[in-house]
């Protein structure tokens, strides 16, 4: 019993980070499926509004909590020429325990996530 004692809060520990872990790799895979979205828009439609308008809604499904979103991503359009660059940045709160640790060594118990994509945009020709 006294070697469960000492094992099991390593063990814990070991088992939770690996949560924290999957839920930040979740998160992100989330992130890059946003800013694709938001860049097959942009390439289409080029209103800043209708590409934001977007991207909420594939972040719409990503519950407000522990692990997740702190907040509403922001997002930053730019284009030069034919090439349009969508990048989304937002902060995502950790788990409880990984949260107060972090604000005890000075942090604020959220990590910033963000993702890039990238494109051009082709000139449309019709039939």
């Amino acid at each position: 019993m006294v070697e469960l004692a000492l094992a099991l809060p390593i063990l814990l520990l070991i088992l939770f980070g690996v949560i924290q872990l999957l839920l930040l790799v979740n998160t992100k895979t989330i992130f890059e499926h946003a800013a694709y979205e938001g860049l097959r828009t942009a390439v289409v439609v080029k209103d800043q509004a209708v590409v934001a308008k977007r991207v909420r809604r594939v972040f719409k499904s990503v519950p407000r909590g522990a692990g997740f979103l702190r907040d509403e991503p922001k997002l930053d359009l730019r284009q030069s020429g034919e090439h349009i660059t969508l990048s989304v940045h937002g902060r995502v709160k950790l788990l409880p325990f990984f949260n107060q640790t972090s604000m005890v060594l000075g942090g604020d118990g959220t990590v910033s996530l963000s993702a890039k994509a990238s494109g051009r945009a082709e000139p449309y020709v019709g039939h």
